[in-house]
């Protein structure tokens, strides 16, 4: 089927010009020469955050309904999109979160150790992969210690060695443990912002030690 034909009969399914995601707007453009491939150049007129696999999952949605329509199976690629974007207000959402979290304090049952680093959070990254987002919170640790659990005896103040034991019990814990008890409210922020991180991604909060050694 010719292509100008496909976009035209798409247009005509969706019943406007653009597909509209939450206040995001797609406009398709073309269909590739492999005839699977159709491409949407998007606006952010309201400049909402977004992660660009959220954008996909929602547009492979609307092509699905498509194809049961008419039978002709679609592939969405967006042109002009980033991997993610934090407008304003989020990013200082997250920022102002981090900066609060100024210490980390976990208790090794098993070791019967309790470990505490002090420290100051000064911005983030992220990491994306298939279906995960990680945020890491860069910090900056300014001192740290190991204590007994029974009597509160100081076993190391050395930083270095505080956080070599903090990543050993991350290791033998879970990779959740940070997202569950340090940055659990990361959660909440992020509810209201489903292109960010939708139901179905698993999303990961870790610390970024720098500047210890």
């Amino acid at each position: 089927m010719d292509d100008n034909k496909v976009l035209k009969i798409f247009s005509k399914f969706i019943g406007q010009k653009y597909v509209n995601i939450e206040g995001i707007f797609f406009e398709p453009v073309e269909i590739l020469p492999t005839g699977r491939d159709i491409v949407f150049k998007m606006y952010n007129p309201n400049d909402i955050s977004y992660f660009d696999l959220a954008l996909i999952d929602e547009l492979e949605s609307i092509l699905y309904d498509f194809k049961q329509y008419t039978e002709i199976y679609l592939k969405p690629i967006i042109s002009n999109s980033k991997k993610i974007y934090f407008n304003k207000e989020l990013k200082e959402k997250i920022e102002e979160f981090f900066s609060s979290v100024n210490k980390l304090d976990v208790s090794d049952k098993y070791l019967k150790q309790k470990i505490v680093i002090y420290g100051k959070s000064v911005g983030f990254y992220t990491e994306t992969e298939e279906d995960r987002l990680i945020f890491w919170n860069k910090f900056i640790p300014s001192r740290g210690f190991i204590e007994k659990l029974q009597d509160n005896t100081i076993l190391t103040d050395n930083l270095v060695e505080t956080i070599e034991n903090y990543y050993d019990f991350l290791e033998q814990d879970s990779s959740y443990w940070e997202s569950e008890n340090i940055y659990i409210k990361m959660d909440v922020i992020l509810n209201d912002y489903p292109l960010v991180s939708p139901s179905w991604m698993a999303t990961y909060y870790h610390t970024a030690f720098l500047n210890y050694t």
